[in-house]
């Protein structure tokens, strides 16, 4: 590297930095009003004549949604105490009593029936309460939807919400790289942050920087040794597509096979590790001013990962590993082949599963392209171009007749089936980076999930991922004390119950009520303001679970977000949250039959594993049920039986 070169280096690296440091001085700037907001404290003095009825309706709002909360709660624990009263008792409230108390009860019929029959009558009343609390919560939440709707923009703290917001994007912007990514990340946290601050930073999912044709042949020409027109018959200066670290441009090579070039942008790999230590040193010197305004997590998951992401050898390398596994365990799953053996490069690439993937056969529905290993370095991937359309891209989905049922199913299943069963985890389920057609062992309306961008990669160690699909399973078995257990190990200590509520993104209310449909993602606006409050009532718990839990469990997190996204843009017609219960158990019997001996154990796991299939596939029929009506009454009653019966056995 030469003194120009280095000189740059560091200047571009002063520059990014004094910008970040901008942007978190003025945003810290507002700390106190940030914070005040998110606990729901009283907002400053001064108001805007303009604004004075908006604020004044927000915050009457507001309060009656904290009193329905807190009605909602304190009956809701009224109800679990005297559940827990019963149980102590020997019985459940909702039935019968167990054990030897069973027998006491019969032969007095005395004091014992007495205090039950008591305890009935006071769980029913207060479960009547509860439900009638419940409603007017979810009352004042649409209440609350629709000021928020009718002040946004015009509160004060809507003012400050977008005020940092256009900070955040401002500096994106300007940065690039890897702040193109960290905003990405933001606007999926929806649970945690102001909804003015993920509105504006979704701009960035869809507009990425676009480098200059000079500047990508100066890439290729420093990776491969040629000019693009040197190595392939054609090639389109104009890029297909375009993200934060690189961007694609088709190519043909001589044999007329159309190819996807990914190249990196220039300087960007050069320029990351700045990024990274600006990034990782004003977050631990906010964190260090202001305990409670940690965000830790963020440089935790960036430091490691983003060197990874701008090796495009290491990413070539996790799709041929993906491949593999998706060859010998799925057949709807498209990711990729190498299409030169790597003993014959020039520049050796150690390459995992050569043999499961060169010997793979083609009717896979899950696709990665295959990878061009003669024309991949560090900096430039050459792939197959693989035809689809945007996971959440609906009228293109449905121009195709792809059933978003089946298309949502298959798309959480792939990367549950991931994380569950093999613990080498696609962990950027970005709507971009999946695409979808159609063709599935000739079927057009079969959809075919064609995998892209394997930069973001994570080795699950064997005993998390077993804790997680345990968490998952006791999640779906309502076993509210394997739900505390599982969620201590991960580190959530006694906030476990937020854990939860941060995984199935509900309350914990919800996630303890017997209705399976609780662990559905929230799809209506009610659903969602009631969420979005809870964030904000308990925003700096949220803030350390996430710097508390294991790094691994960050990226996790990262791709329920992602998956969640696509299931909204879908009208959630099949939710992530139980086709990730789903897979968590399938993999728990798996690991189970595995290990010799231990038949007690075996039929147990059997017996778990039937528990939560009947409670899924219970639900998911409900649903199904609930789709027919909406479309009996369009009128599309015959092509909606049609879908039911080519879906018998999706889900085992």
């Amino acid at each position: 590297m030469d003194s120009d070169t280095t000189a740059w280096e560091l200047s571009q690296a002063v520059l990014r930095g004094l910008r970040l440091g901008k942007t978190v001085v003025l945003i810290v700037a507002d700390y106190k009003l940030f914070s005040s907001g998110l606990t729901g404290g009283t907002w400053w003095g001064k108001e805007e004549q303009l604004s004075a009825a908006a604020e004044t309706s927000l915050r009457a709002a507001e309060e009656e949604m904290q009193a329905a909360q807190h009605d909602y709660e304190r009956l809701s624990l009224a109800v679990r105490r005297l559940e827990e009263a019963g149980e102590r008792e020997g019985g459940t409230l909702g039935g019968q009593t167990r054990g030897w108390r069973a027998w006491w009860v019969w032969w007095r019929r005395g004091p014992a029936a007495t205090r039950e029959r008591e305890r009935r009558a006071a769980m029913e009343a207060l479960e009547k309460s509860a439900k009638e609390a419940r409603q007017r919560l979810l009352t004042a939440a649409a209440r609350l939807s629709r000021v928020e709707e009718h002040a946004k923009g015009v509160s004060q703290k809507g003012k400050v919400y977008q005020r940092m917001a256009d900070r955040l994007l401002e500096l994106c912007q300007l940065n690039l790289g890897c702040y193109i990514k960290i905003g990405q990340h933001l606007s999926n946290l929806d649970y945690l942050l102001p909804r003015e601050i993920t509105d504006t930073l979704k701009v960035l999912l869809n507009r990425a920087p676009v480098s200059s044709y000079p500047d990508v042949r100066a890439v290729i020409e420093e990776e491969l040794g040629a000019p693009p027109e040197a190595l392939w018959a054609s090639f389109d200066p104009t890029p297909i597509a375009s993200a934060s670290l690189a961007q694609v441009h088709l190519a043909t090579d001589a044999s007329g096979r159309q190819l996807a070039v990914k190249v990196q942008h220039r300087g960007l790999r050069e320029l990351s590790r700045g990024d990274v230590a600006a990034v990782s040193f004003f977050v631990n010197a906010v964190a260090a001013a202001f305990p409670e305004f940690s965000y830790k997590w963020i440089a935790d998951e960036l430091a490691p990962q983003l060197p990874k992401e701008l090796d495009f050898v290491n990413e070539a390398l996790n799709a041929e590993r993906a491949d593999a596994f998706f060859q010998r365990h799925r057949t709807d799953v498209v990711v990729g082949r190498a299409m030169t053996p790597p003993s014959t490069l020039s520049h050796p690439v150690p390459l995992l599963s050569w043999v499961d993937a060169h010997h793979a056969t083609p009717s896979s529905p899950t696709q990665i392209p295959e990878i061009v290993w003669a024309q991949t370095r560090p900096r430039v991937l050459t792939m197959a171009f693989e035809d689809g359309v945007c996971a959440t891209d609906v009228p293109a989905l449905r121009e195709r007749g792809l059933p978003l049922d089946k298309v949502a199913h298959l798309i959480s299943s792939v990367f549950c089936e991931q994380v569950f069963s093999s613990g080498f985890a696609h962990c950027d389920p970005h709507p971009a980076n999946v695409l979808i057609r159609g063709g599935h062992k000739g079927d057009p309306r079969a959809p075919v999930l064609v995998l892209l961008d394997h930069g973001l990669y994570k080795e699950l160690p064997d005993q998390l991922r077993l804790d997680y699909a345990s968490l998952w399973k006791a999640l779906v078995l309502k076993d509210l004390p394997g739900v505390k257990y599982y969620c201590q190990k991960l580190n959530a200590g006694e906030m476990y119950s937020l854990l939860a509520a941060i995984l199935t993104s509900r309350s914990w209310d919800d996630i303890t009520s017997p209705d399976l449909g609780s662990l559905q993602t929230p799809s209506s606006k009610e659903d969602k303001t009631l969420i979005r409050s809870y964030a904000q009532r308990y925003y700096f718990e949220i803030v350390d679970i996430l710097n508390s839990v294991p790094r691994e469990m960050l990226l996790l997190l990262k791709m329920n977000d992602c998956l969640r996204h696509i299931d909204r843009a879908l009208g959630a017609p099949v939710d992530s949250s139980l086709v990730t219960a789903e897979e968590s158990v399938k993999a728990l019997l798996r690991e189970e039959l595995k290990k010799p001996g231990r038949w007690g154990r075996k039929a147990s796991a059997w017996w778990d594993f039937l528990k939560c299939e009947m409670r899924i596939k219970t639900y998911l029929s409900w649903l199904r049920l609930q789709q027919w009506r909406k479309s009996s009454s369009k009128g599309e009653c015959e092509q909606w039986g049609k879908e039911v019966d080519s879906e018998e056995g999706v889900i085992v």
